[in-house]
C-alpha cells in the first residue's frame, strides 16, 4: 500500500509545479479545515479555557506563520500558565476532623471544625 502511495507521488508530484500557487493554497486551505476537530475544541473550551487559547493560538500562528512559530507559541503561552499557577497557588481553609488527628479541607468536609483561634492553610 505504502509503495503504491509513493509510486503515485513520484508521478503526480510534477504536474503541481504547473498548477497556480492560489489553487494549492486553496487545497491547503481546505484540508486544514477538514483536519480540525470541533468537538475536542468545544472540549476544551468547556473544561479548560487557558487550554483552548493555548490549542488557537499554536493553530492560528501554523497556519498564518509557520509549525516553528506555532511551537513557540504553544510553549510559551504554556509556559506562562505554568508560572502563573505557581505564583498562585491554591490554599484551603482546614478543620479538624472530629475524634481524629486528621485535618481536611472545610469545605469538602462539613463535619471539619476550626480551631480557635487558628486558621490552618
Amino acid at each position: 500500500m505504502a509503495t503504491a502511495v509513493m509510486i503515485t507521488l513520484l508521478f503526480l508530484t510534477p504536474l503541481f509545479h504547473y498548477t497556480p500557487l492560489v489553487v494549492l493554497s486553496s487545497i491547503i486551505i481546505a484540508t486544514m479545515l477538514g483536519i480540525i476537530d470541533y468537538e475536542a475544541a468545544i472540549h476544551l473550551w468547556n473544561m479548560d479555557k487557558f487550554d483552548f487559547v493555548v490549542c488557537i493560538g499554536a493553530y492560528i500562528c501554523v497556519v498564518f506563520f509557520s509549525v516553528e512559530v506555532g511551537l513557540v507559541v504553544a510553549v510559551t503561552l504554556s509556559l506562562l500558565r505554568v508560572l502563573l499557577f505557581v505564583a498562585r497557588p491554591r490554599t484551603f481553609a482546614l478543620g479538624n476532623i472530629p475524634n481524629s488527628m486528621a485535618y481536611r479541607s472545610i469545605d469538602q468536609y462539613p463535619i471539619a471544625s476550626n480551631v480557635p483561634g487558628v486558621l490552618i492553610l
